[in-house]
């Protein structure tokens, strides 16, 4: 991937990507390169991209039973990495979609495309554990979580994948210590977690990043509402609340508005940055 300069690091994070029901459709009638390719250029000047998995990649379908269930053809993923994904959170409610067979499927299928699962892990201490990106001795941890209850949500057992469902008490113990252990890493919380369809954060959800940024987090990046909430400052810390959507197909208005989230560090500070995306036939396309 093209990188940017040596002194900095450049992470991208971006909402929900779904590959299935009609942007599956898409990719059939256009094809997967077509899906990325108006942001494309801009994820393969950055050094790493981040991105929200609202699927399980898999082949063989055992869905649970719930409203909405989806999954991802394995063969998508390579084609994803090429788009210039490099990290994907299974930390969503929708990973769990294809049962424990569907999360195996897609941490496998991911680290075989090239792409950094995050999220999940077969215990507690795996999957507090934060994925950390680094370039040149810059350090980037990003702690991924679900902050509400899931449907259908599987527990740890017998050393079973699973995603990690948290709440804000043990991510925040987490994100302490690890910052007191490792004080020159920048730490992002990147959060499942809002109200969907809600143009406005809960007053949970500021409190929880009042308290996730107080023990060490340097920025909270959130996604699940579908819609873009507002990004807003908090003592010179960055908070989306709510990217919205990136590659999905619902057709409520405010669902085809999103952001994506730039953050740029040096020397151990970080320069933040959204940059506007429409969502056109299910596809990102930057806004002009």
């Amino acid at each position: 991937m093209c990188g940017n300069d040596d002194d900095s690091l450049v992470v991208l994070f971006t909402g929900d990507v779904m590959l299935d029901r009609g942007v599956r459709n898409a990719i059939n009638v256009h094809g997967f390169t077509w899906l990325f390719d108006s942001v494309s250029p801009m994820f393969k000047q950055s050094d790493a991209v981040v991105i929200n998995l609202e699927c399980p990649f898999a082949d063989t379908l055992m869905p649970v039973s719930k409203q909405f269930v989806f999954h991802a053809d394995t063969r998508w993923a390579k084609a994803l990495r090429q788009s210039g994904v490099t990290h994907a959170s299974m930390a969503n409610n929708h990973s769990m979609d294809q049962g424990v067979s569907g999360i195996r499927s897609t941490f496998s299928t991911l680290h075989g495309a090239g792409i950094v699962p995050m999220g999940c892990g077969k215990d507690e201490e795996e999957m507090l554990a934060p994925t950390i990106i680094e370039k040149n001795g810059i350090r980037m941890a990003v702690f991924s979580a679900v902050l509400f209850p899931i449907e259908n949500w599987l527990p740890v057992h017998d050393g079973q994948l699973t995603v990690e469902n948290t709440n804000v008490t043990v991510l925040a113990r987490a994100i302490k210590k690890w910052h007191s252990q490792c004080p020159n890493d920048v730490i992002v919380a990147y959060l499942h977690w809002g109200i969907e369809y809600q143009t406005t954060p809960a007053v949970k959800q500021r409190m929880a990043a009042s308290n996730l940024l107080g023990v060490g987090a340097s920025a909270v990046i959130g996604h699940h509402p579908h819609v873009v909430q507002k990004m807003e400052m908090q003592d010179g810390k960055p908070v989306f609340y709510s990217l919205g959507n990136f590659v999905f197909d619902q057709r409520h208005p405010l669902s085809s508005k999103a952001q994506v989230a730039r953050l740029v560090v040096r020397h151990s500070k970080v320069d933040v940055s959204s940059i506007g995306v429409n969502i056109k036939m299910c596809k990102p396309v930057i806004a002009r």
